[in-house]
C-alpha cells in the first residue's frame, strides 16, 4: 500500500487510496482494542484505571467519539495472525508507516490529507477508556513522524490551502506526548519533536543577524513555526 520508502513516495488512484484509508479505519478499531484486552491482562486493575483520552475541542470534532466494540478481542487477534504481518503492534505500526507516506506522497489532495489525519487522531484518541499514546510512542514509526514533521520531511505542510491539516499534525502529535508527559519514551520524543522547531528558529535568528531576515521565503518560515508552536 506504499508504506516504504523515502522522498515523495508512490502515489496511486485515489479512489484506491480512499478505499485503503476506510479499511484500515475500520482495522484501527480492532488494533485498539486488542491492546487495551492484552493491557487488562497484563496490568490488572492498573491498567482499568486508565481514564479516557480527552482531545482538544478541534481534534474531537473531527474524529468523534470512540466506538465500543462488540466482539470478542480473540476474534481480532485471529483476524491479524490471518492477515499475517504480525501480532497487532506490528500492524499498528505498519498504519502509521502508511499515514507518514501518505503525508508525504498525498501533499496535494486535500480529501486524501484529511482521512489520513483524522486516522492518525483516532489512532491517538484510542479505544473507549484506553489511550493509545504511550502504545504509539514504543513504535519506530511514530518516533520517526515525531522527529522529521517540517515541510522538508513532510511537503504537504508547504502546499499553499493546507494550513488547517498543518495545524491538525502537531496539534495531534502534541496530544500524544501530553497524554505521558511522566513516561520517558515521552520525554525523549518530546525532545526530538521540539529540535525541528528550534533549529528553524535559529535559522531565523541567524537571518536575522546578517541583516537578510526579511525576506519572502524567512516570513513564510516564521509564520510556519509559530504556527506549529
Amino acid at each position: 500500500w506504499g508504506g516504504g520508502g523515502g522522498g515523495g513516495g508512490v502515489r496511486w488512484d485515489q479512489r484506491l487510496e480512499l478505499a485503503i484509508l476506510s479499511f484500515l479505519d475500520q482495522l484501527k478499531q480492532g488494533l485498539l482494542y486488542v491492546d487495551s484486552a492484552v493491557d487488562l491482562d497484563e496490568g490488572g486493575d492498573e491498567a482499568t484505571s486508565r481514564s479516557p483520552s480527552t482531545l482538544p475541542a478541534f481534534l474531537q470534532s473531527l474524529v468523534g467519539k470512540p466506538r465500543a466494540q462488540t466482539l470478542p478481542p480473540e476474534v481480532y487477534q485471529g483476524i491479524f495472525k490471518r492477515i499475517g504481518l504480525g501480532d497487532h503492534k506490528a500492524v499498528l505500526g505498519m498504519v502509521i508507516a502508511k499515514i507518514v507516506h501518505n503525508l508525504r506522497a498525498w501533499g496535494d489532495d486535500h480529501e486524501v490529507i484529511r482521512r489520513t489525519l483524522v486516522l492518525l487522531a483516532t489512532l491517538v484518541q484510542g479505544g473507549v477508556g484506553s489511550p493509545a499514546g504511550p502504545m504509539l510512542l514504543q513504535l519506530d514509526a511514530t518516533q520517526e513522524l515525531l522527529r522529521q514533521h517540517t515541510g522538508a520531511a513532510l511537503p504537504f505542510v508547504e502546499v499553499p490551502g493546507n494550513e488547517r491539516f498543518r495545524t491538525t499534525l502537531h496539534l495531534t502529535l502534541c496530544q500524544m506526548l501530553l497524554m505521558s508527559p511522566d513516561d520517558s519514551e515521552a520525554s525523549g520524543a518530546f525532545q526530538g519533536f521540539m529540535r525541528p522547531l528550534l533549529e528553524a528558529l535559529r535559522s531565523l535568528h541567524d537571518a536575522d543577524a546578517r541583516g537578510e531576515l526579511f525576506t519572502d521565503a524567512n516570513r513564510r518560515a516564521l509564520i510556519g513555526v509559530c504556527r506549529d508552536l
